[in-house]
Formats: structure tokens, C-alpha cells, sequence
């Protein structure tokens, strides 16, 4: 069984990740990856994220997440070296960001769970407060230029399911829809 299983979120989890990944590490899914602004591994965490779950002590920076002492769970190596302990961060962060979305009224449990989605990817790209500001019109981008729209759209629209169409059915026609029928129906009838 997958780290990614067994969420708090209403979408499928690991589906979530691996669209996020496209949009993170170089669009790899590169659990190695290390960006030139120190955010790390397939999802891109960076030490405010990995403070937020207690994963690093709080004022940590980006350049700071190279030093073993500034790790509270896992260290640097580990963490680059290992994609269950960046999937099990990665799912800490995601249902700490979902259940405050939730109280802050970001997402609701009445939304489709394809746009809960696309709001927590542009929730992890440029946090809680950001994406608010986003929402009420600012724009707010991340430090590559990437606004938090981009990543609602993909993920939003990667997790749409598939919309499926149903010829309906043909009504029955009338007798006198088609005279040539209702004429040779008219005669076998009498002979």
C-alpha cells in the first residue's frame, strides 16, 4: 500500500501527486530534484513548508535545509534519497493544508472534488495566505513568475473524470411519420 493512500482529502491522492510532480521538479517527478531557490524533491518542498509539519526547526531557510541540524525528522540526505519519507511529508502537507482550506472556507465539502484539487495545488504553490490573496484578486505568483491559476487549471482539469456521453434513445415514430410504411402496413393488413 501506498504512503499516498488513506488521505483526509476527497480526491484521489496519489492521482493528485503525480499531476502536482508534473508541474514540480522540472516536470519529472524527480524525487532527487533541487532547484536553483533550494526547494527539494518531486513535490518542491521548501523549509517553510517542511517547518509548517515539523519536519525542520522554525526559521529555517531553503539554504538552511542542507544542514543536518536544522532537521527535526528525517535530514537532508534522507530526505532527497528517499521517496516514501518525501511522499509521507508531502501527504502531512496536503491534509494540513485541506483541513485549514476547509475552516478558512477556501473549499468546501459541497465542491467538486477535480477543483478541491486544483485549489490545494495552487495552495502548495504559493501557500495559504497567498492563494487568498490570489482569490480576492491580487496577483500573487510564486518565485519562478507562476501564478496559482496555472496549477488550478491543470490539476483542476487532469482530475476532471471523464465525461461520458449516451446517444439517447430514438422515440418510437408514429405511423404517419413515414407514409410509405404506414401504406405497406395499411395493405398487408387488409390481405
Amino acid at each position: 500500500m501506498s504512503v499516498l493512500e488513506n488521505t483526509n482529502v476527497p480526491f484521489d491522492a496519489q492521482q493528485y501527486f503525480d499531476t502536482l510532480s508534473q508541474l514540480e521538479s522540472q516536470g519529472r517527478g524527480d524525487y532527487a530534484a533541487r532547484n536553483r531557490l533550494g526547494y527539494l524533491g518531486r513535490y518542491q518542498m521548501g523549509a517553510k513548508a517542511l517547518a509548517d509539519i515539523g519536519w525542520v526547526k522554525p526559521g529555517t531557510t531553503n539554504k538552511g535545509l542542507l544542514d543536518s541540524k536544522n532537521w527535526l525528522v528525517a535530514n537532508y540526505k534522507n530526505f532527497m534519497g528517499n521517496p516514501e519519507v518525501q511522499d509521507t511529508a508531502a501527504k502531512m502537507m496536503l491534509e494540513k493544508s485541506y483541513n485549514r482550506a476547509l475552516k478558512s472556507g477556501v473549499v468546501s465539502p459541497d465542491m467538486e472534488p477535480h477543483d478541491i484539487a486544483g485549489h490545494m495545488g495552487s495552495i502548495h504553490l504559493v501557500g495559504q495566505k497567498g492563494y487568498k490573496k490570489s482569490l480576492a484578486g491580487e496577483d500573487v505568483r510564486d518565485a519562478n513568475g507562476v501564478a496559482p491559476s496555472h496549477y488550478f487549471n491543470h490539476i483542476s482539469e487532469r482530475m476532471r473524470p471523464p465525461i461520458t456521453y449516451t446517444e439517447p434513445a430514438q422515440p418510437e415514430q408514429p405511423w404517419w411519420s413515414n407514409p410509405l410504411e404506414a401504406g405497406k402496413n395499411y395493405l398487408r393488413s387488409i390481405f
